[in-house]
């Protein structure tokens, strides 16, 4: 495998290793520097495996972008705003309107799905999946929140975040 093509080991790093890292990452999603930086660790050696380049001299970074990796942060980003997503369309067999506010008024700049913020007072709950999220929600623009397919919500989000 070390030495093999670069689409077939970016396909390997794709099916075996990723899922690994991003298996229920919404529900652990580190929040500290340290462990962000632990996890992001994984995604640039796997940019090094694909490139095949494990000099000092090269910038993971950089490998990173030509190959249009996003970083793992981004993707669970995306992966977190796709959940709420689905919560707030009804797509889970789930009632979360125990957990889930929405904003009292209906303003231009607040989406119809527009949630109130958490006002957490102890830091574990604070990096929990609703309170670290909703914020980012908050700040969809009103059509992008209110697209109706989780599919088509998964582009359009990814594309207004600015990633590959």
């Amino acid at each position: 495998m070390q030495s093999g093509p670069a689409h077939v080991k970016q396909d390997a790093f794709n099916t075996y290793v990723r899922p690994q890292v991003e298996y229920a990452s919404s529900v652990w999603n580190p929040s500290t520097a340290r462990n962000i930086k632990a996890v992001e660790k994984i995604n640039r050696g796997g940019a090094r495996f694909v490139k095949g380049d494990y000099s000092k001299r090269s910038s993971p970074t950089q490998m990173l972008k030509s190959m249009k990796w996003n970083t793992l942060q981004d993707r669970r980003k995306v992966n977190n705003l796709c959940q709420i997503h689905k919560v707030s369309h009804d797509k889970f067999n789930v009632n979360f309107d125990h957990i889930l506010q929405p904003f009292a008024s209906n303003t231009r700049s607040h989406h119809r799905a527009y949630q109130n913020n958490f006002q957490p007072r102890v830091e574990a709950y604070k990096n929990s999946f609703f309170p670290r999220i909703v914020p980012d929600w908050n700040r969809l623009p009103p059509d992008l929140a209110d697209t109706k397919e989780p599919k088509n919500f998964r582009k359009d989000v990814t594309a207004h975040l600015k990633l590959h």
